[in-house]
């Protein structure tokens, strides 16, 4: 009889052995297929413990020998030629070939406006072709980057409101956190007068309503001057 050894994947990485009847003693095929499955909770092999502990090494030099045999990651090269007039000019190799890639400059240096500088955020957020993983990559750097000083304007929490025009008056309808673009579709059974949309900074939700009401207003005057 031969003794069926367990080992789990606690703090204290133990073999555990439990006396059970068995055929010939044997590696259980299970843990074959378990091995380099990070999400494997626990394996069986029914031999001695001395056995197990062989086994373990065999194991661990087949993986490393496969490891070492198997396909190489391709090789990643990038080109970048600044020109101080203009954007870089940025080529990626794989395996020494050249390949088209998607890529973002982050560059406040550049100078921006703060409100040309989310535009481009919020456009990048809304993209349906980037990855998820490439676009938190840029907002973040960018979100990152709105402290520069080469980045100029209020630089306070922005929100885009959305409304419509009632008796000459704004009407707010909704409002969200960011720059949005407004993809409504005039209805003019609706709102007869038609829709309206801007944005506004504030450390408060409220705020940010007055700046965007403000500016409007502000901007409407100086036009009819």
């Amino acid at each position: 009889m031969a003794q069926r050894y367990e080992w789990h994947s606690n703090p204290e990485i133990e073999v555990v052995p439990r006396e059970t009847e068995v055929g010939d003693a044997h590696v259980d095929e299970d843990f074959a297929l378990l091995i380099g499955n990070p999400y494997a909770t626990a394996f069986v092999i029914e031999n001695d413990a001395e056995s197990l502990l062989a086994w373990l090494e065999e194991a661990a030099d087949a993986v490393r020998a496969a490891a070492g045999t198997a396909k190489d990651l391709p090789k990643i090269e990038v080109l970048v030629i600044r020109d101080p007039d203009s954007a870089d000019d940025v080529t990626l190799f794989v395996d020494g070939e050249p390949v088209s890639a998607t890529y973002e400059h982050v560059d406040p240096g550049a100078g921006y406006e703060i409100e040309d500088w989310r535009e481009h955020t919020a456009s990048v957020q809304g993209n349906a072709e980037y990855s998820e993983g490439f676009k938190r990559a840029v907002v973040s750097a960018r979100d990152a980057a709105e402290s520069s000083s080469y980045i100029e304007g209020d630089k306070r929490p922005v929100w885009t409101f959305f409304g419509h025009w009632e008796n000459d008056r704004i009407v707010i309808d909704m409002h969200l956190p960011g720059v949005h673009e407004d993809t409504r579709v005039e209805d003019y059974d609706r709102w007869p007068e038609g829709l309206w949309c801007d944005t506004g900074h504030g450390d408060t939700v409220e705020e940010a309503e007055a700046d965007a009401r403000n500016g409007y207003y502000e901007a409407d005057e100086e036009d009819a001057s």
